[in-house]
């Protein structure tokens, strides 16, 4: 899934600070949920998560909050595929 420009934006501090890729991690309450992955050795403390709706800002969520966050999009997202491959194995 390619990164919306809107979430590059807002993660562009990080990003022009260090080496990351992004990942999207699935969906959460009707967002998509994308996150930073460090290529590098990087001490900065709790997660950061991006929530991206089509003509929505993007909501920045860190700290704890981002556990849960992540959480529920990994969890949707392994229930959707296993759905699908249910689906395609009947």
């Amino acid at each position: 899934m390619r990164t919306p420009q809107e979430v590059k934006e807002a993660a562009k501090f990080l990003t022009d600070s260090y080496k990351t890729q992004y990942s999207h991690l699935g969906q959460y309450n009707g967002y998509e949920v994308y996150t930073l992955r460090f290529l590098e050795h990087v001490i900065i403390g709790l997660p950061e998560v991006y929530l991206y709706k089509e003509g929505e800002d993007v909501i920045t969520v860190f700290g704890e909050n981002a556990f849960e966050i992540i959480d529920e999009a990994v969890r949707n997202t392994r229930a959707r595929r296993k759905a699908a491959r249910q689906a395609k194995n009947k």
